[in-house]
């Protein structure tokens, strides 16, 4: 063998094991980007199931509360955010805070007066 066939086999060699990394490296590139796209789609399907579902216990959490509305004058709720106001006192007056025990005697003395 002389020396230019010797360097052709190397060239053509060298060419194909290039060519063939080349390819390897774009099919393991595509394989890459293929399962990151499906784990990424699967990410945020599994997110958006869940903020479905967040916003239908929420809508149902609201439709709780108005119900609970027509009891109550002081709750209200606007865009699914709930505002409980509080009594409707003058700010200058403190809100009157009884415990249990001054409960039962206000009833007892009420049903007291009733009576007599």
């Amino acid at each position: 063998m002389d020396i230019l066939q010797i360097i052709r086999i190397v060239i053509l060699d060298g060419g194909i094991i290039i060519a063939a990394i080349y390819i390897v490296s774009k099919l393991i590139s595509s394989i890459t980007k293929y399962i990151l796209t499906y784990k990424l789609t699967k990410l945020k399907l599994s997110n958006d199931y869940k903020i479905q579902s967040k916003k239908q216990s929420n809508q149902e959490l609201a439709i709780k509360l108005s119900n609970l509305n027509d009891k109550f004058d002081n709750l209200h709720i606007e865009d699914d955010i709930i505002i409980i106001n509080k009594q409707k006192e003058l700010a200058t007056e403190k809100p009157r805070r009884y415990n249990r025990n001054q409960e039962v005697e206000l009833t007892v003395k009420h049903r007291n007066s009733s009576e007599s």
